[in-house]
């Protein structure tokens, strides 16, 4: 059995992020979405901050962010999906 993918999804047309949302989520991914990259970013610093990294030193990507730690990527991924329910 494959894991699916927690896929963060960007894109500033809100037709194009439905339409690809859908296709990803009939593949059985969890799928989160943001329509700015700024809002991207911040969602990002959010899941840094719980794997106990500084937003990525440039570079808003997870490996950059707070380290391999993967035991904690669940607790980044948890802080992103609060963030979103509070946007």
């Amino acid at each position: 059995m494959t894991d699916k993918a927690k896929i963060l999804l960007v894109d500033d047309e809100p037709g194009m992020l439905r339409y690809i949302r859908t296709l990803l989520e009939v593949e059985g991914h969890n799928v989160q979405t943001a329509s700015t990259g700024e809002e991207a970013v911040d969602l990002v610093k959010k899941g840094s901050e719980a794997l106990g990294g500084k937003g990525g030193g440039g570079r808003p990507d997870m490996a950059q962010a707070g380290g391999p730690d993967g035991a904690k990527a669940n607790a980044a991924l948890s802080a992103i999906e609060q963030a979103m329910a509070g946007a």
